[in-house]
């Protein structure tokens, strides 16, 4: 048998893998790539740079092929290979991209290697198997943090952090009556039962951040963002964004929220780019009267999407993208609405399933799919297959639906994506999604998987 056989089969072998058994998987496979040559390099340098990680990463720069970047000091960096030196790549044995989790590892192994007393979160922002001209990997350092209900014997602390009345106003608007703040009053403002409080604790115990969370409607999808803030001595270090994200995941998988808004003064633009590199955007502009002045606000919300698994049925084509996925698209349209299925509670999705920088051409897959509340009623007929849409969690682009739109939405995605400190899931595809309602207003949305 050829080996180039075996390893097709290993590509579909690591295909049906969940991310975290790919994690596991590969995490060996690394570590014996660096322990063969690599890691030698990297200790090299962690002793040039006398631990100093900020100082790594720009030496970094010298190593042939690679470039690092200091982001964030102390806290967060690039790492880019300008070629890929995986030798079963090389040699054309794989060309999924899949593969590159053994690098990710490999980083992972080899910064635990050189920092013992530290936690990284490594994520692969793109990749030349993925279709890239490089591959790059953002590394965080980790941040130890919890959050847990507020109580009053938090609130000297929490209000100690402020120091002025400008800063009062920014972080608490026309809420309270006057500077300073009392405790009492900081608890009066949570007297509601939509209101839920939490508080920021490091490993040690210690507060170091707060943040509210509130229902603005009986709807209880939508949960808003207030009163955020964090240690005045820990500022800039990444506390903020950490305490953030677990807020968001708590709104989402505790409290059901399928849409996040907060809202930020223009005066405070170090809180502006902490909530738009956690992936917020701005959607609006409103105004409030404080202390006599006019103060504008940026209105945020978050574009973060945890799409449901599905049923779905669906029209697939194999060949070259282009023209003709347009062309399936209608036809998937005309079949749904002769037999009802297209009411405005419906969704279509557009799916290209293989890379064409990997796949060839002529293999390519993409399908159209359709997902309406009588899906259920909806059986194999000789047009329309059916099969399950695999949801996860997505960052969505609203765009015009037109052909210059899309073209400058893949063009552009990945660099804003970058900006906000996001992540693509390369394990799943990108998916176009229409509504009746978009289309009628002539937009659409992008889904871009991304890496919780």
């Amino acid at each position: 048998m050829e080996i180039s056989n075996w390893f097709k089969g290993f590509e579909k072998g690591i295909a049906r893998l969940s991310p975290e058994e790919r994690s596991a998987f590969f995490s060996e496979c690394g570590k014996n790539c660096v322990n063969g040559g690599t890691l030698s390099v990297y200790k090299k340098l962690y002793e040039d740079a006398k631990g100093n990680m900020d100082v790594f990463f720009q030496m970094a720069n010298d190593l042939p092929g690679v470039k690092g970047e200091v982001v964030e000091a102390g806290r967060v960096y690039r790492l880019v290979f300008l070629k890929c030196t995986c030798e079963l790549c090389k040699k054309g044995y794989v060309t999924t991209p899949l593969l590159c989790e053994c690098s990710r590892q490999s980083v992972i192994y080899s910064l635990h290697s050189l920092w013992k007393d530290k936690n990284f979160i490594v994520t692969l922002s793109h990749s030349i198997l993925g279709g890239g001209t490089d591959c790059e990997m953002r590394i965080e350092v980790d941040i130890s943090m919890t959050l847990r209900p507020f109580t009053i014997d938090d609130a000297p602390i929490i209000l100690s952090w402020i120091k002025d009345r400008t800063a009062f106003r920014k972080w608490s608007a026309d809420r309270y009556p006057a500077f300073p703040p009392k405790p009492e009053e900081m608890v009066a403002q949570y007297a509601a039962d939509n209101i839920f409080p939490f508080t920021a604790i490091d490993d040690e115990g210690k507060i170091v951040g707060h943040i509210m969370l509130r229902y603005p409607d009986s709807s209880k999808t939508v949960i808003r963002f207030g009163f955020v803030i964090v240690d005045d001595n820990l500022r800039g270090k990444g506390y903020g964004k950490q305490m953030l994200q677990l807020a968001i995941q708590k709104a989402m998988n505790e409290y059901g929220a399928k849409k996040i808004s907060l809202g930020v003064f223009d005066n405070n633009p170090s809180a502006f780019h902490c909530y738009k590199s956690v992936g917020f955007k701005v959607i609006g502009t409103d105004s409030y009267l404080i202390d006599g002045e006019e103060w504008m606000e940026k209105e945020m919300k978050y574009y973060i999407e945890e799409i449901e698994d599905s049923k779905i049925a669906y029209m697939r084509r194999i060949g070259q993208y282009g023209e003709e996925n347009y062309a399936l698209m209608s036809k998937m349209k005309s079949w749904a609405n002769e037999r009802g299925f297209l009411s405005e509670d419906a969704v279509i999705y557009g799916i290209a399933l293989d890379n064409p920088q990997v796949t060839l051409p002529t293999d390519c897959r993409y399908d159209v799919c359709l997902l309406t509340p009588n899906i259920e009623s909806i059986e194999p007929d000789g047009h329309v297959s059916v099969r399950n849409l695999n949801g996860g969690r997505y960052v969505v682009f609203t765009i015009e639906h037109t052909a210059d739109a899309v073209a400058n939405f893949w063009q552009s995605f990945s660099t804003e994506m970058y900006s906000c400190g996001l992540t693509m899931d390369i394990s799943r595809p990108i998916m176009e999604r229409y509504s009746v309602k978009m289309v009628t207003n002539g937009l659409c949305e992008m889904c871009v998987p991304i890496l919780k």
